[in-house]
């Protein structure tokens, strides 16, 4: 995400649940939909002027491939979400 913020959030009968907010400089993706190759359960909102880049799911696992450290980092990357998932349901 090159600029802005924002809320990632699963709409729900009775509230809206907050899943994630996103600002500058960070990562953003849907990781259901990313893994699966299925449109998300996720809403995204701009709560400010956001400006974001795009990478295809083929071009960003062939970086990912390139290199021993690449692949390295991406699995670091995936055990981080997988422990604050799990942390969260604590």
């Amino acid at each position: 995400m090159e600029s802005g913020c924002l809320h990632v959030f699963l709409e729900q009968d009775y509230a809206d649940q907050t899943i994630r907010f996103a600002y500058q400089n960070s990562f953003f993706g849907a990781l259901d939909s990313f893994i699966n190759d299925i449109p998300t359960i996720y809403s995204v909102q701009a709560l400010r002027k956001s400006k974001l880049k795009g990478i295809s799911k083929h071009s960003f696992m062939h970086i990912v491939h390139e290199s021993d450290q690449n692949l390295k980092d991406w699995q670091e990357v995936m055990s981080q979400i997988i422990i604050s998932q799990m942390e969260r349901e604590l």
